[in-house]
């Protein structure tokens, strides 16, 4: 009888936002416990020490990857065992105006929502 293999358990849960300038502290922590000979040097070894899936963090801490991953399971695990602040995420209750706004846009029609869309992309582009 060839060896069992027991899956590893992984973070369930609610995944919570990150930004891109939490990933950029993130590296920037890894790559300044690297110079000082500290762990975690790099993402495989916080990895390891979160119980993240095997190339997950690799994908959620790219900062090229397009479209980003602005989602992570592991967020507040990485924040702890770095010593680093959490991220920072706006959220549309931040904005007490920002539901007034859906339900104006709601109420319109299809075609003006779709001219509204396009004069937004023109004024974005200048």
């Amino acid at each position: 009888m060839g060896k069992a293999r027991h899956p590893v358990r992984y973070k369930e849960g609610p995944s919570k936002q990150i930004t891109v300038p939490w990933k950029r502290r993130v590296l920037s922590k890894l790559a300044e416990n690297k110079t000082n000979g500290k762990n975690p040097a790099n993402v495989e070894q916080l990895r390891i020490i979160v119980k993240a899936k095997k190339g997950g963090l690799n994908k959620t801490l790219d900062l090229d990857l397009d479209p980003p991953r602005l989602t992570s399971k592991y967020a507040d695990d990485i924040t702890a065992e770095l010593g680093i602040d959490p991220p920072l995420v706006e959220t549309d209750e931040d904005d007490p105006g920002f539901w007034n706004d859906v339900r104006r846009l709601r109420a319109l029609s299809a075609e003006a929502r779709s001219d509204l869309m396009r004069i937004a992309e023109q004024l974005a582009k200048k």
